[in-house]
Formats: C-alpha cells, sequence, structure tokens
C-alpha cells in the first residue's frame, strides 16, 4: 500500500469514483453545480451539503480530530524505578473531507475513526471530553508487530478509472511515547491524555507510514506525570490536517496530568 496524501478527487466528471472508508462505502453524488450528496454506510446518516462557488473537486486528508486523545495503552505500561522506556502506539484517525475552490478550500464534514468513543478525563462535573481508544502496544524495533491489530486495517481507498490504479491509504498513526520513571518505585501507566493542538503528523522518512508528533512522559509520582509533544521523525515529513497548515499549531509546552485518575467514586472515566 502508498500511502499519498491528501487523496483529491475532480468534480467535473459525470460519475465520481467509488469509495470506501472503514470498510464501508461512502457514497458520494455531485447534486447540480453547488451541493454533494453524502452518504456514509446508511441513509439516516446521509447529508446535502453546499458547496462552494466554483468548486473543482474533493480532497481527503488524515486528521487527529479536535479533541484531545485518551489514550489507554494496551497491555498498559510498567517502568521501573530510575528506568526510561520507548514504545510505539497504533493511533487510529479520523478522515477529513474538504471541498477545492480558487479561494482555497472548505471544510465539509469529518468522518470519526471506528474502535473510538466519547471519553471524560476528570470528575463528572467539570471533566474534559475526548476522544477514547484502546491503544496496542510494540516495541520501537518491532513497529510491524502493530499491523496484525484491528486497528491497523483501517483505510481509505478509492477505485481507479479506466487506466489508473486503485489509490489507497492507511488511516492509523504511530505514536511513539517515551516514558521516563522518576520515582524510587514501580509505575504502571493505564493512560494517557494528550491534547491534539500540538499534536502532528508526518509521513515517515523510510517507511511507508504515518507518524504523530513524539510525545515525552515523566512519572512524577503515583498518579502525576509531566508531558512534552515533540516533533516527529528525523527527516519525516509535516501533513496538513484538522484543518491548520503543518507547522502553525499551538506553541508546545509540557503537561501535568493524573495518569491514574479515579473518581471519588472509583470509577476509572474514560469508557
Amino acid at each position: 500500500m502508498t500511502t499519498t496524501w491528501p487523496i483529491q478527487l475532480a468534480l467535473n466528471t459525470e460519475r465520481l469514483p467509488r469509495v470506501r472508508i472503514y470498510g464501508k462505502t461512502l457514497h458520494l453524488e455531485r447534486r447540480g453545480s453547488s451541493a454533494l450528496y453524502i452518504e456514509s454506510g446508511d441513509a439516516a446518516g446521509a447529508r446535502h451539503c453546499a458547496l462552494p462557488a466554483r468548486c473543482s473537486g474533493l480532497r481527503f486528508l488524515p486528521s487527529v480530530g479536535e479533541r484531545a486523545l485518551l489514550v489507554f495503552p494496551t497491555p498498559q505500561l510498567l517502568c521501573p524505578a530510575g528506568l526510561t522506556m520507548q514504545v510505539v502506539l497504533a493511533t487510529p484517525l479520523s478522515l477529513r473531507l474538504d471541498a477545492i475552490h480558487p479561494g482555497g478550500s472548505a471544510h465539509l464534514i469529518e468522518f470519526p475513526a471506528p474502535r473510538t468513543s466519547p471519553g471524560l478525563y476528570g470528575p463528572v462535573d467539570s471533566g474534559q471530553i475526548c476522544t477514547s481508544f484502546r491503544a496496542p502496544v510494540s516495541a520501537p524495533d518491532e513497529p510491524d508487530a502493530l499491523h496484525s491489530h484491528p486497528i491497523c486495517a483501517l483505510e481509505l481507498a478509492v477505485e481507479p478509472s479506466e487506466g489508473d490504479t486503485l489509490s489507497q491509504a492507511r488511516l492509523w498513526a504511530t505514536l511513539p511515547l517515551t516514558v521516563t520513571n522518576t520515582t524510587p518505585e514501580p509505575r504502571e501507566v493505564s493512560k494517557i491524555m494528550l491534547p491534539t493542538a500540538s499534536l502532528e503528523l508526518y509521513r515517515h522518512p523510510t517507511r511507508d507510514e504515518i507518524w504523530t508528533s513524539t510525545v515525552h512522559m515523566r512519572l512524577l509520582g503515583p498518579n502525576e506525570a509531566e508531558v512534552a509533544i515533540e516533533d516527529g521523525p528525523a527527516g519525516g515529513e509535516a501533513i496538513a490536517h484538522s484543518g491548520r497548515p503543518a507547522q502553525t499549531h499551538e506553541p508546545r509546552r509540557a503537561y501535568t496530568f493524573l495518569h491514574a485518575y479515579r473518581a471519588k467514586t472509583g470509577l476509572e472515566h474514560g469508557f
């Protein structure tokens, strides 16, 4: 499979090519000169969508979404005292659809990734709504071990026109994570909360894969951790996503969160 982003479809043809996302058919149909019919999965989710003037095409891009990510490493991580561990996680990506016109582009819709759900980080009355998912874990020197997980089957496929080849692109990313335990006791990591404002997507320089920014996590106590988000793989090319040009995200800064948060009731949030 060759991952080529963005993937674009011209709207100057009578019949748009067949598109499949996350294993389901995405039906796209031009309605006159100013509207697009969008149906993903079933008619109940169909949309009659306005198009900008002189719209010439559609563009697909991967996205980490707007909500923070609440990641549950599976299996969860265990870092002995004073040690640093490096792992990679598989992260599902949503799919953004834009309309292209002479003045630029207009965001139409974003399709959420399967195997994710809304999750709450923090107290019920003041917590933050996140996109929650269980992320398979592998060692950095055997990232192919992730490929057997169902998350890594997520893709976009565009059927070729006559004489063209099938366009396919992965809709999951490899997230490199470094965990350092600064405490005198072994610590477990059951969840990681990642704001998406500073999380970017990259084309890996040597592998046909999408990678995220590198995440560094310092365990400061039984529950507290400090997280910093840095650049992606050396030589990797940033992919514009989530409606923001590459390299123009919010300034990156370290932040703290409770990686083993439990409410007073004893119920763990994120499900």
